[in-house]
């Protein structure tokens, strides 16, 4: 195990999928790793998505 991806699960990430040899690069094939990492609870009655044509933008003044 790579030292990258044991400190990615140390940190709390887990690996969901594996891609074998799906990038080449210099001569050298590469494997792909995505990892996730829950950081919020997920609610059951989540609100609904707001679509960015009806958001509500407000001026920031620095």
């Amino acid at each position: 195990m790579s030292l990258i991806l044991s400190k990615s699960i140390e940190l709390g990430y887990r690996k969901i999928a594996h891609f074998t040899k799906c990038g080449y690069k210099f001569g050298n094939w590469y494997d792909m790793i995505w990892m996730e990492k829950i950081i919020g609870e997920h609610s059951e009655n989540p609100k609904p998505v707001i679509p960015i044509s009806e958001f509500q933008f407000r001026k920031e003044i620095n």
